[in-house]
């Protein structure tokens, strides 16, 4: 197989784990990065070992041999560079959001069709180990018919004084995205997506929603506590999403079959069977070597080796700027839902 070469738009703080992933896939190798912050891109490349470094994706477009554009920059940019990139004839890798709007998502999705390039989006969640386990648990029938799921995530988020928030047990300053302090949309858009994308993974299209947002700390950018409902034809998903905790990180997933029940808590796995009996277990026994901490590693990797494959084969990414679009249109969707305090359908 040909090496692909693979550039970087994007220096911030997504950056060094797309690039950790990268070193990890074979055929394929980083050899360019780019950031309106020159210095902030030559610090990433020095880190990593890229020589070519560029303030203008533009030229490092026209100059660098490159097969796959790798897009980590913020959200406002993600359509010129992806529809650039197209045009070039690169392969596009987008970090989610996808785009600002669904016209922009659209525009880029029509431009990657005309280059013939592929287009994913860089949804992780659905690639870390407890959905997949999930997921296969559903397809093999292990708890029956599902008609309850619960997936919930709390951070504190404190733009007061020092805006924290934390990973596992390390604590992170949210000061390496500023832009959350001023995004009037704000954790809908850039968290709860995730789950909406892992809901859609488990269990399909949903045919109704109802979202309610609150924006409880009046220094932060846009929403900061997230409740949304998807209704499915036999059972019904609740996500709640809040940056306002006080208390420490928790992320977790419930799901209640007619034959069993599955609670996630952190690290922690239940399996409550028909019969009463329950079988816990950690995520590291599930899957050893992975914790907590090394979640964004292991499914980073994950969707880049994906893109990768996808590239080398000829396959249609699993999340595709097609099916993204779906994902996009529930979080617009919710915005209005809430909005108005009405129940949406959805076609």
């Amino acid at each position: 197989m040909e090496q692909l070469f693979v550039g970087l738009v994007g220096c911030g703080y997504i950056a060094p784990t797309h690039l950790l992933a990268w070193e990890k896939i074979s055929g394929a190798k980083v050899v360019a990065v780019c950031d309106s912050l020159i210095e902030r891109a030559k610090k990433l490349a020095e880190q990593f070992g890229i020589n070519a470094v560029y303030q203008n994706y533009v030229e490092m477009f026209e100059k660098e041999n490159l097969n796959v554009v790798d897009i980590a920059a913020p959200i406002d940019t993600h359509a010129e560079i992806a529809i650039s990139a197209a045009r070039s004839r690169m392969h596009v890798l987008c970090q989610k959001p996808f785009a600002r709007t669904i016209d922009e998502a659209k525009a880029i999705i029509a431009a990657s069709s005309r280059s013939k390039v592929k287009l994913m989006v860089h949804q992780n969640f659905r690639y870390q180990p407890f959905p997949q386990h999930l997921k296969r648990m559903i397809e093999k029938n292990e708890l029956g018919q599902i008609f309850y799921c619960r997936i919930f995530h709390r951070i504190q988020f404190n733009p007061n004084i020092l805006p924290i928030a934390s990973r596992g047990n390390e604590k992170i300053a949210m000061s390496h995205l500023p832009y959350y302090l001023t995004n009037k949309q704000l954790v809908l858009l850039n968290m709860v997506i995730h789950h909406l994308d892992t809901a859609r993974f488990l269990f399909g299209e949903p045919i109704r929603i109802y979202v309610n947002t609150r924006q409880v700390n009046p220094r932060s950018g846009g929403e900061d506590h997230v409740v949304y409902l998807l209704e499915y034809q036999n059972m019904v998903c609740y996500i709640e999403e809040s940056w306002v905790t006080k208390a420490e990180e928790q992320i977790g997933i419930r799901l209640e079959g007619t034959d069993g029940t599955i609670e996630i808590m952190n690290e922690d796995f239940h399996h409550w069977k028909s019969d009463g009996a329950c079988e816990q277990h950690s995520l590291s026994k599930l899957f050893p070597g992975i914790t907590m901490q090394t979640l964004d590693n292991y499914s980073f990797k994950l969707v880049q080796q994906h893109f990768v494959d996808c590239i080398v084969n000829d396959k249609i990414p699993q999340t595709n700027g097609d099916d993204n679009l779906k994902t996009l249109n529930l979080v617009f969707k919710g915005y209005e839902s809430a909005r108005i305090h009405q129940v949406l359908e959805l076609n």
